[in-house]
């Protein structure tokens, strides 16, 4: 278990579930005139990818504008996911919720409802601005 309040992970995680998207502006003008929600998202999801592209392409701004919350997290994860799929050929087995889902994931074609994907991940994101 994990006791340092100072690790970044904890950090990252608290600032994630500490957003309250109700308290948001973009969130309270989509509810007040919902034909402008369309191009909100929109401008939303811009802005984020700007801001990705300007951490990766120029490091020193990363010191101006830091990396949300939530995607720091996913690039951790991501990376810990790439050491153990390489690493699988190891002898060294862990026995944890992660490595289960490694070990049930498949390189087959899988069928996906963009739609459904694209409104959980806009949720997703809503939560954590």
């Amino acid at each position: 278990m994990q006791n340092d309040i100072n690790n970044p992970y904890l950090q990252k995680s608290a600032a994630l579930f500490e957003t309250d998207a109700t308290k948001m502006i973009i969130f309270k003008l989509s509810n007040l005139m919902s034909f402008l929600a369309g191009p909100l998202r929109s401008f939303m999801f811009a802005q984020i990818a700007v801001n990705q592209m300007l951490n990766k392409w120029i490091p020193p701004l990363r010191k101006y504008i830091p990396e949300m919350s939530a995607y720091w997290l996913m690039n951790r994860v991501q990376d810990i996911v790439d050491l153990r799929t390489k690493s699988s050929s190891n002898s060294i087995k862990r026995v944890d919720l992660l490595q289960l889902m490694i070990d049930a994931s498949t390189n087959e074609d899988i069928q996906v409802n963009f739609l459904f994907l694209y409104m959980k991940i806009y949720f997703i994101l809503i939560g954590s601005c």
